[in-house]
């Protein structure tokens, strides 16, 4: 279990932290292309990851800058998301989904590359135990294509982000957005794993492209299916 470290979020420390993200992003991009063309794939793959990670993370912090700062429980939350791997890549996603064309190949693509950056970061730098018996060894798993993909979506949603972020303010904290922190980061955790929501999501975007508040979503999601069993697919498919 990680320590809770004793400091206090402030608007001036958030805009050092959002900064100081997307710069290091940048830099681990110079690096994972160096491993891409000294065919490390592994390496550049699980650095891709952690590339996208600190745009997540300058994300978090531009969008963190809107809330009441003033609650301790506001601050908690924003802790919890800052070191949560899912809430970041997912998070470093958000601008690049605003500008990508919505065809079925590019969601399908997305909903791939996803899966795999949530399940591969590690496997991409670590020697681990298979439950059949053998071993999985990084070099072994990831594919050049994979690793080549994975440093280009980073690229790409590095630059739709700081792009995102020079053209907008932060967004004052909606009442979903205080609604999303009850929900707990586990279950969020869970809705973000969740294909379905995915599927919903991007249905939304296709509705009105000015939707930049992934908290909204989250939680029409949750009230309207999630709690209640459903799926949007299923939905879909039946009406």
């Amino acid at each position: 279990m990680k320590k809770q470290r004793n400091y206090t979020i402030t608007e001036n420390l958030l805009k050092e932290y959002q900064e100081c993200s997307f710069l290091n992003s940048s830099e681990l991009l110079i690096e994972a292309s160096f491993l891409l063309g000294q065919h490390h794939y592994a390496r550049a793959y699980f650095i891709g990851c952690a590339s996208l990670e600190e745009t997540g993370k300058g994300y978090l912090a531009f969008s963190a800058r809107g809330r009441n700062l003033k609650s301790l429980n506001v601050q908690e939350a924003i802790k919890i998301k800052f070191e949560d791997h899912t809430a970041k890549i997912v998070s470093s996603l958000v601008c690049f989904l605003l500008k990508k064309e919505l065809t079925e190949a590019n969601i399908k693509k997305f909903l791939k590359l996803t899966s795999h950056l949530q399940r591969g970061r590690e496997k991409a730098m670590y020697v681990d135990f298979r439950e059949n018996g053998t071993v999985s060894v990084p070099r072994n798993i990831v594919r050049p294509k994979a690793a080549i993909d994975c440093v280009r979506l980073a690229k790409m949603a590095l630059e739709s982000t700081v792009q995102f972020i020079s053209e907008n303010q932060p967004e004052k904290s909606s009442s979903f957005a205080d609604k999303m922190l009850c929900l707990g980061n586990n279950k969020i955790t869970k809705i973000f794993n969740n294909e379905d929501f995915w599927w919903y999501y991007i249905d939304l975007l296709k509705k009105n492209r000015s939707i930049t508040d992934l908290a909204k979503a989250v939680v029409k999601y949750h009230d309207e299916l999630y709690c209640k069993g459903r799926c949007f697919n299923n939905k879909n498919k039946t009406s």
